[in-house]
């Protein structure tokens, strides 16, 4: 559990490196929180990656999600640590070995939620890319 002294503390590390790497904030908790909240009206959470601000990793784009996201808000807490967040809006349902995988959209839905609390993002293939920052060009 993060302490109030520790997260002051990563929130400082933060704020100094979108300052100081050119960077400028999309979102806010507000808006995460009403992303958070609307997702789970959905048939199903949708599978999500997402890219921590001041790590060098790029997680890998979801190319045919079988498993569902975790929305809940202590998965995805400290909300201002997300760079961007990489959302599958689809399901791969296992069916057997010799029929192919049902494939259950919610993209359209997805795209509801986003549009109703406006939310910026971009279409990346089949899936939704929100940024929490983005840097200046």
């Amino acid at each position: 559990m993060t302490t109030d002294k520790e997260f002051i503390k990563q929130k400082r590390k933060v704020k100094e490196y979108v300052e100081n790497n050119g960077y400028v904030s999309v979102m806010n908790n507000t808006k995460w929180k009403e992303l958070i909240n609307d997702i789970h009206d959905l048939k199903f959470p949708p599978a999500y990656c997402v890219k921590d601000i001041l790590s060098n990793n790029n997680p890998e784009m979801i190319l045919k999600p079988n498993y569902w996201g975790d929305w809940s808000f202590e998965m995805l807490y400290p909300l201002f640590w997300i760079e961007w967040m990489e959302i599958s809006p689809y399901f791969y349902k296992y069916r057997g070995k010799l029929i192919e995988d049902e494939i259950i959209d919610e993209t359209k839905e997805v795209l509801d939620i986003l549009e109703r609390n406006n939310i910026p993002y971009e279409l990346k293939e089949k899936n939704i890319l929100i940024y929490g920052y983005k840097k200046l060009e």
